[in-house]
């Protein structure tokens, strides 16, 4: 008998409010707003949230490449869950040399991420 209106609000963030979390001051979807904007760019460009994820040491990336995967491999799982779809020959090409420029694997791995985060094709996916 409870309504949603009413139970707890959990503390969404100041990132998840830029990116349209309503108040959950009514049930209604209209509440959530969809429209892009500058604070978000700024957010995903700028902000720590993200590149604190990208270095956690128990992270996606992390626990792939520990299970000895390719940075192909890595990377093709990267595009399945950024873009819904799999990565094409030219952006494992393009990846690789990224990859190969860094001393550090997985720093490189975790630059491959970010930009796939700040693709315009990632923001329409999701």
């Amino acid at each position: 008998g409870t309504c949603a209106t009413q139970l707890p609000s959990p503390d969404v963030g100041e990132f998840l409010r830029k990116f349209g979390a309503p108040k959950r001051a009514t049930a209604f979807s209209c509440e959530r707003s969809t429209a892009a904007n500058h604070l978000q760019g700024l957010e995903l460009v700028g902000g720590d949230l993200v590149p604190r994820h990208l270095a956690a040491k128990d992270n996606r990336i992390a626990r792939l490449v520990d299970t000895g995967k390719s940075n192909d491999e890595v990377v093709s799982q990267l595009c399945l869950l950024a873009f819904l779809r799999n990565s094409q020959s030219q952006e494992l090409a393009v990846t690789d040399d990224h990859i190969a420029a860094h001393s550090d694997r997985l720093e490189g791995l975790q630059d491959v991420c970010y930009a796939l985060l700040n693709t315009k094709e990632f923001l329409f996916q999701h």
